[in-house]
């Protein structure tokens, strides 16, 4: 039961890592495009 419990927490542990990473790399994905929608929209804006 105490390996099972520990290997539980450590695969927790890791998926929470693995959550964090993809949730910042999509949300700097998304930044990105803003930025750069943003960047068009005001180029058509002052054409």
């Amino acid at each position: 039961l105490g390996k099972y419990l520990l290997g539980r927490v450590i695969y927790a542990c890791v998926w929470i890592q693995l959550s964090d990473i993809i949730i910042e790399w999509q949300t700097r994905k998304a930044e990105r495009q803003s930025r750069f929608f943003c960047g068009e929209f005001s180029h058509y804006n002052i054409a």
